[in-house]
């Protein structure tokens, strides 16, 4: 439900815009919803920044689609901070829709940078945030407790992140600074009784949250993560048999000029 309200407000902008949109996407990861987006709508400008060299390979995989179909692509390995001044790099510094997808936790400054990434926005754009949910979250849970184990990230994982940004944390955000947000949650529910049929991939599960590829580590350690996540997913408070193993949030602000 949340991909989809953002991809029907994506739909609706690009139609009230009657041109191609120019598409900012701080932190794009593998370039996913990305896309879709461009095999969505009309895009002139899409432009990535993504310091995370995995994730600029499979972004880079995506060049030939993307390029058929977008008359400017630009893709920049850099941190994008509060100072990082957008002009010097790309011919605009305006767009009409900004993503951060997952990657607010992991800037040093996310209230600033909520409010710079607001401020490149053309008059009418939207600014979409995607954000994991931490409530019975099994998943995040795990995420937690393994990164505190290890200094520096797996090989292909993420650095660490600050998981006290929240949907109400972006909300907050907003209101102080008068801008209109509106927010979506999504839970993500497994049954129980599955998991411990071994009926669901849960290596391919827990891969993706823990953004590396577990049977890559050690066999111990591949272990420890799947004792450690079926302990919290089996015995977290459920319903009718079924338990969140995640949970992810959109927040839409809105530049209304």
């Amino acid at each position: 439900r949340v991909h989809g309200e953002c991809f029907q407000e994506i739909a609706q902008l690009s139609k009230s815009r009657g041109r191609p949109l120019d598409i900012l996407s701080i932190g794009a990861g593998y370039g996913d919803r990305e896309e879709r987006i461009v095999n969505s709508v009309a895009v002139d400008k899409l432009y990535v920044i993504e310091p995370n060299e995995e994730h600029r390979k499979g972004i880079e995989e995506r060049r030939n689609v993307w390029k058929q179909k977008v008359k400017e692509y630009y893709v920049d390995p850099s941190e994008f901070d509060v100072n990082y001044d957008l002009s010097t790099s790309w011919k605009s510094a305006k767009f009409d829709l900004v993503l951060i997808s997952h990657s607010l936790y992991y800037m040093d400054d996310p209230k600033q940078m909520l409010l710079k990434s607001f401020s490149l926005l053309k008059p009418g754009g939207i600014c979409a945030v995607f954000l994991t949910g931490y409530e019975n979250n099994a998943l995040v849970t795990l995420w937690n407790r393994f990164y505190s184990m290890h200094e520096t990230s797996w090989e292909g994982g993420r650095p660490r992140a600050n998981h006290s940004i929240t949907e109400k944390f972006v909300e907050d955000v907003c209101v102080s600074s008068g801008i209109p947000v509106q927010t979506w949650a999504v839970n993500f529910p497994i049954s129980v009784e599955k998991l411990l049929k071994n009926e669901i991939d849960m290596k391919k599960v827990i891969s993706n949250s823990l953004q590396f590829d577990i049977n890559n580590v050690d066999p111990a350690v591949q272990k420890w993560i799947r004792d450690e996540f079926f302990k919290l997913a089996t015995t977290s408070p459920n319903v009718d048999g079924k338990v969140i193993i995640m949970a992810d949030s959109l927040s839409l602000m809105r530049n209304m000029l």
